[in-house]
This record gives C-alpha cells, sequence and structure tokens, in this order.
C-alpha cells in the first residue's frame, strides 16, 4: 500500500508549492494515517514528517460477493443446506455484515425469493 501512494503522490507533485494529493485504491472503512516526505532533483529527504491523525474512510456496501457457495443434503426431502466462505474483515465495507440469501430454481424466468434471516441458521 505504501508504494502505491508515494508513487501516486510522486507522479502528481509536478508543482513545488503542491501541498496535497488525493490517494485513491483505500479501503472503505478502515482508518489510516500519512506521512510526507519532501523531495527534489537529488531524491528524497531523509526525514518524513510525523504520522498524520488517524482518518477514517467512510463505509460503504460490501466489496465482494460471498464466495464458494455450495449446498448439501441434510436427509430431508425439500432441504437444503447453504452455506459460504465468509468475507475476510478488509471486504466488509463498513460495520455489522449480514447475509440476505435469495434462491430460485435454475433457468426459472421468475424473480429471486427472499429467504427470511429467521429461516435460517448461521
Amino acid at each position: 500500500m505504501e508504494f502505491g501512494a508515494v508513487k501516486e503522490a510522486t507522479d502528481l507533485a509536478l508543482r513545488e508549492d503542491q501541498r496535497s494529493t488525493l490517494v485513491e485504491s483505500l479501503l472503505p472503512d478502515v482508518t489510516y494515517a500519512f506521512r510526507v516526505r519532501a523531495f527534489n532533483v537529488y531524491g528524497r529527504g531523509q526525514e518524513a514528517s510525523k504520522p498524520s491523525v488517524r482518518i477514517r474512510t467512510m463505509a460503504t456496501t460490501p466489496i465482494v460477493p460471498p464466495k464458494n457457495i455450495r449446498g448439501f443434503d441434510e436427509g430431508k426431502v425439500g432441504t437444503l443446506n447453504i452455506v459460504w466462505d465468509p468475507l475476510d474483515e478488509s471486504e466488509y465495507g463498513g460495520p455489522n455484515v449480514g447475509y440476505n440469501v435469495y434462491f430460485k430454481k435454475a433457468g426459472d424466468p421468475k424473480d429471486w425469493i427472499f429467504v427470511s434471516p429467521d429461516v435460517f441458521c448461521i
């Protein structure tokens, strides 16, 4: 992460009076601290600034869908247990991650059916 932010800030530092840069591709709902180091045609300064105050990015929806969704039969007719790999904490996008489950018969043009969270167990 440090290399990408440093490279981007370096690429954007086209003026000696520039005192800001935009750092993109940060994860949502994560706290960051930043340091700044001066440079010129002779290279980078030896010392970087003290870390900034901690800055937390805004929360958003989860950034990836659950993976490895699969089902297995528990022996009851008309029942299927659905399981998936949980998201990594870095993929939450915000607090209180939960899962909604929808289903439909394969190839059926009808809308997906929502399964109420109190119907299934995690």
